[in-house]
């Protein structure tokens, strides 16, 4: 509204009467007034046009807007399901680590038995075939160490 306002004002102060001769006034003045409906209607399409790409641009930046904000959710659902993942994979891990563990634990238990029972009985033991794999209290030991070092790595803190 202050364009328009500042469109109908005249661009600058119009001639004075006495600047024109008598015989002529009339054809001058006509011809001035046509000339300024011209520059109104050049400047109204100007407006309208300068109106149009405005609108056009903010329409844009609009749209921008919104499929970033899509795109900035999509990435914090993802960001989620990857925290959630990695928060279940170091449980797991620590759940493969404490079974490891116990399973260490018996096998060592297996083997103090076995060692105590051929030294003190007389009956012979014969060992179930599940207990008859080696166990590498090295190699255990190391899986341990490797389970613990990633979950303290990955894992987060308990709270």
């Amino acid at each position: 509204r202050m364009l328009q306002g500042k469109l109908e004002q005249p661009i600058s102060n119009p001639p004075s009467p006495a600047d024109f001769n008598q015989g002529d006034r009339a054809n001058n003045l006509s011809s001035h007034i046509q000339h300024l409906r011209d520059e109104v209607s050049r400047f109204r399409e100007q407006l309208t046009t300068a109106q149009e790409e405005h609108n056009r641009t903010a329409q844009q930046y609009a749209n921008e807007e919104r499929l970033i904000r899509e795109e900035n959710l999509r990435l914090q659902r993802k960001l989620q399901m990857e925290v959630e993942r990695r928060e279940a994979l170091c449980r797991h891990l620590s759940e493969s680590e404490s079974s490891l563990e116990m399973e260490e634990e018996r096998h060592y238990n297996e083997i103090t038995s076995q060692r105590h029972r051929t030294l003190s009985s007389p009956v012979p033991y014969n060992p179930s075939p599940s207990s008859s794999r080696p166990l590498s209290p090295v190699s255990e030991t190391w899986k341990s160490h490797i389970t613990r070092a990633i979950c303290k790595a990955h894992c987060p803190s308990p709270k």
